[in-house]
């Protein structure tokens, strides 16, 4: 009985959640800024690896 009543205490509802957020939010901007910025320069400092190749095969019209 004692351990229901443990587990039932231990859990958290979405109140609780929103209220973490509410008080942490500015060390979670941080590092979200952090890994943005760092993956947006990447992307736009990483050359260019894409080639493509075609072969195009032009054959005279046949008229039966």
């Amino acid at each position: 009985m004692n351990a229901y009543i443990e587990m039932e205490e231990n859990t958290k509802s979405l109140a609780d959640y929103i209220g973490i957020i509410k008080r942490r939010w500015k060390k979670m901007i941080a590092p979200s800024l952090a890994v943005f910025v760092l993956m947006f320069l990447v992307a736009m400092l990483w050359p260019a690896t894409y080639r493509s190749t075609a072969t195009i095969l032009i054959e005279q019209q046949q008229v039966p």
